[in-house]
């Protein structure tokens, strides 16, 4: 399969944009240049590898406030405490829903994929020196940080 740049940066950017949407009706408004230090401490991280069919990871990068912000619109109905395992999970699952509008908005309709299941944590986040897109969106205020890597076969 050819890597199309543009196709992967639109298709990861709609995939954001949506899912935020959809589930937790936020905008997801992305700025125009990545402005986030990639070495936080604090953020909350969540990373998807992506195995059919081609292999590549999607990070995902928040800042604490944001991910307390998804996780409240999420547990709104609910009176839940949210504890740090509560926005990590939300967090992963935000993030296997964009991995898997990704990957339908960048194939063809018929062709399948494999995902396995999103990582998660707190802290810095290793990140290789591979080619990435990278995007950035404010969200409410607070800026997620999205990059993904396609392995070149």
């Amino acid at each position: 399969m050819e890597y199309d740049q543009t196709q992967a940066r639109i298709a990861l950017q709609k995939a954001i944009e949506q899912t935020f949407e959809e589930m937790a009706f936020i905008d997801a408004e992305l700025l125009p240049e990545p402005v986030s230090d990639d070495l936080d401490e604090d953020a909350y991280y969540s990373r998807i590898s992506i195995l059919k069919p081609f292999k590549a990871e999607i990070t995902l990068k928040v800042p604490p406030g944001c991910a307390m912000l998804f996780a409240e619109s999420l547990y709104a109905n609910f009176e839940a405490v949210i504890t740090d395992e509560i926005q990590r999970d939300v967090l992963a699952e935000s993030l296997n829903t964009i991995a898997g509008c990704f990957m339908k908005n960048y194939l063809t309709d018929d062709e399948g994929y494999e995902l396995c299941l999103p990582q998660t944590g707190i802290g810095l986040v290793q990140i290789d020196d591979n080619p990435r897109v990278k995007l950035e969106f404010d969200i409410l205020g607070e800026t997620l940080s999205a990059s993904l890597f396609i392995a070149k076969d």
